[in-house]
């Protein structure tokens, strides 16, 4: 009965990472926080809904069809980190 309740734990675990939804907040370069990218270096969509209809044109870059303002540069061999969040 013990297994069976590990392996339920885990098929839980995994079905709710299946269904997430997140969106980038920023990005670290060599462990420095580059500020916030939404809107400014990161193309942000306007929501962390998924485009259900893919005859669209809004699923190839999910509405948010404009280009970033800006960018964020590294060289080859730097640590680049996302740091994601989740839109309640």
């Amino acid at each position: 009965m013990v297994k069976s309740a590990y392996v339920f734990s885990a098929l839980a675990a995994l079905i709710g990472a299946a269904n997430a939804h997140t969106q980038v907040y920023g990005i670290y370069i060599n462990d420095v926080f580059q500020g916030d990218g939404r809107s400014n270096y990161i193309r942000s969509p306007p929501s962390n809904s998924p485009v259900k209809d893919v005859s669209s044109t809004n699923i190839i870059c999910n509405v948010a069809n404009t280009v970033a303002p800006s960018s964020v540069t590294a060289a080859a061999g730097d640590k680049v980190t996302f740091e994601w969040y989740h839109d309640k």
